[in-house]
């Protein structure tokens, strides 16, 4: 099933003196982000950064397009995984985002004591079959599962794509939503979103979106044209923590 082996998440070098600023911003938000008092920088390539204003602080989108998505494919030879981003700590995974390409039925990965929300992107959709039962993921239906159970994978119609959260619950809360244009959906307070555009006009703060690619931020506009779609995810701090 799905492999769990990346990178860990880095916004980069900001281009001119906006490391001061992007690590003020996100201390407060992300402390991970950052090790060492350093960004860390080895993510790879992006096509833009998005300068938003946050109150006061200047704090960016990263635009990070499918090119530099790192890819695996699964040791069961049913899948590949693309991953988008993702921030560990201590040698845990805390959360990760990453888009799978479905080719045939067959188990996922255990993620041991995680949650994860899978919504499908492309084809007619799956069952995650669980020993206490299923759930039928369909297109663009967000769906949770327990990453502490079994679950195999049964394709409804053909190959499949889908986007997939995976994260510690304990430490933070996911959310996923489908997005429809026309929608302008303002980004702000103490969370991290990311947005990937799945058909249409989407722009980041003025800047088009191209289908496929992935903005991650903590701040900033997303505006839809009119029969525009994607999907919105939101990471923020469990109360708890």
């Amino acid at each position: 099933g799905d492999e769990g082996a990346g990178r860990p998440f880095s916004f980069g070098d900001p281009p001119e003196n906006g490391r001061l600023h992007v690590a003020v911003g996100l201390v407060a938000l992300w402390p991970g982000f950052f090790h060492s008092g350093r960004p860390r920088s080895d993510f790879g390539e992006y096509i833009g950064i998005v300068r938003v204003h946050l109150g006061g602080q200047r704090l960016v989108f990263r635009v990070i397009p499918p090119a530099a998505f790192k890819t695996a494919p699964w040791r069961n030879g049913g899948g590949v995984t693309h991953e988008i981003a993702r921030e560990d700590a201590d040698g845990a995974l805390i959360w990760r985002i990453s888009i799978a390409e479905v080719a045939s039925d067959g188990p996922f990965s255990r993620f041991e004591g995680l949650a994860g929300i899978l919504t499908v992107i492309e084809g007619a959709g799956l069952d995650l079959v669980a020993p206490d039962g299923v759930v039928a993921a369909r297109p663009g239906v967000p769906v949770r599962f327990s990453g502490d159970i079994p679950v195999d994978c049964r394709l409804v119609a053909g190959a499949v794509r889908d986007l997939n959260v995976i994260f510690d619950a304990r430490r933070i809360d996911a959310e996923v939503s489908v997005a429809s244009g026309p929608a302008a959906i303002p980004i702000g307070g103490p969370q991290l979103a990311g947005f990937v555009g799945l058909s249409g006009g989407v722009n980041v703060d003025g800047v088009p979106l191209e289908p496929g690619a992935f903005a991650l931020g903590p701040g900033g506009e997303i505006r839809l044209s009119p029969g525009a779609s994607g999907l919105l995810v939101r990471l923020a701090a469990s109360p708890s923590r």
